[in-house]
């Protein structure tokens, strides 16, 4: 996605993750440095067992977690292999994962 057709908002941010599947999230921190995650947001029917058991472990430690609230959208790094917030005010780009392995093929 362009610049200009990033997500505004927390709850956009959500969906495009969840339409897009597995993402590349490019964005900036909390000190200013550019970072990069590889997140799935589809953490309530995830079809990775994998995820299911982190979703089950984090519900627990956090019941009352909200997927989306006014802080970021609640997403799974594959990468950094835990759950991080992401708010749309600091994504710089999204890229579906499937368009880096066609574009490797």
């Amino acid at each position: 996605m362009t610049n200009k057709n990033l997500p505004q908002t927390n709850e956009a941010l959500r969906n495009a993750i969840v339409g897009m599947g597995d993402t590349i999230v490019d964005y900036i921190n909390s000190n200013g440095k550019k970072r990069y995650a590889v997140v799935t947001a589809d953490i309530l029917s995830p079809t990775s067992p994998y995820v299911v058991g982190k979703t089950l472990e984090y519900s627990e430690k956090y019941p009352t977690a909200e997927l989306v609230n006014a802080t970021g959208v609640l997403v799974f790094a594959w990468d950094a292999d835990k759950f991080m917030r992401i708010s749309a005010s600091a994504v710089t780009a999204l890229t579906p994962t499937s368009i880096q392995v066609c574009s490797r093929n």
